[in-house]
């Protein structure tokens, strides 16, 4: 099952082909974890993200998580991120995550120019919205029952190296429209890293269903191409068979 069918991500016609792209990746993905125990695969993988500007390792991840609730493509005031994530700890310190993950397109919506900004009192770009989102979200949001977290956004993409100018140009947007508001933490990994952690999980002591849902994973990450390069495959040397020199030419 994808949940990216249940939620009617999958359109039965061929438009939007690369936002259903996206949904299906991150419906694969994350559905997966939903039915794996949080450290084999979920965990690992926030704890790779770094966080823009500063490049410092995400670090907020309680240690005593009780329980992880999913809430795919929520529709909040300004936006519809793919995930939200609400990560409870037995002490209360709980972490509220939005993910935004994309494939093979970037952010929507276009950024404000200098001149704009001045003037501006909504967001235009969408990591920018949804840092709004993330700002004001609350428990009458009825999505989680949740009071005061730590709250951050997490953005998913396909690069080897971190998008920085896309992400800072949210972030400065917010921080003109929204002047007294603190921004979020915002956090970017990339899907590529995922492959090492599902092959390491696989290494685990794991059950026959743990098993089976991580290498799928693997198999899904090979078949996009998001596995990081190893090199090129050692190559045999042969030898070529000299052949006559060819001496005379047909006249025409």
């Amino acid at each position: 099952m994808t949940v990216a069918e249940i939620h009617g991500k999958i359109a039965s016609s061929g438009s939007n082909i690369s936002d259903r792209l996206e949904d299906l990746l991150t419906s694969d993905v994350f559905g997966t974890c939903k039915y794996l125990r949080d450290e084999l695969l979920l965990f690992p993988f926030l704890s790779t993200a770094i966080s823009v500007p500063t490049k410092k390792a995400f670090d907020l991840l309680p240690l005593d998580i009780s329980i992880s609730e999913y809430s795919f493509w929520p529709r909040l005031s300004r936006s519809e991120p793919d995930l939200l994530l609400h990560l409870q700890s037995e002490s209360d310190n709980d972490l509220l995550v939005m993910i935004e993950a994309k494939y093979l397109s970037g952010k929507s919506g276009k950024a404000y120019s200098d001149d704009e900004l001045t003037t501006a009192n909504t967001s235009r770009d969408q990591l920018a919205r949804q840092l709004e989102d993330l700002c004001d979200f609350s428990a009458r949001e009825n999505i989680f029952k949740i009071d005061k977290p730590h709250r951050c956004l997490f953005y998913v993409t396909a690069h080897r190296h971190c998008p920085s100018d896309s992400i800072l140009e949210a972030i400065n947007e917010f921080e003109c429209i929204r002047q007294t508001a603190i921004v979020p933490n915002v956090y970017w990994t990339s899907w590529v890293k995922l492959y090492d952690i599902a092959l390491s999980s696989l290494r685990e002591k794991i059950n026959l269903r743990e098993r089976a849902l991580l290498s799928d994973i693997c198999l899904l990450l090979k078949r996009k191409g998001l596995v990081k390069f190893s090199g090129f495959a050692s190559i045999t040397s042969v030898s070529f068979l000299r052949t006559h020199t060819l001496t005379s030419v047909t006249s025409w």
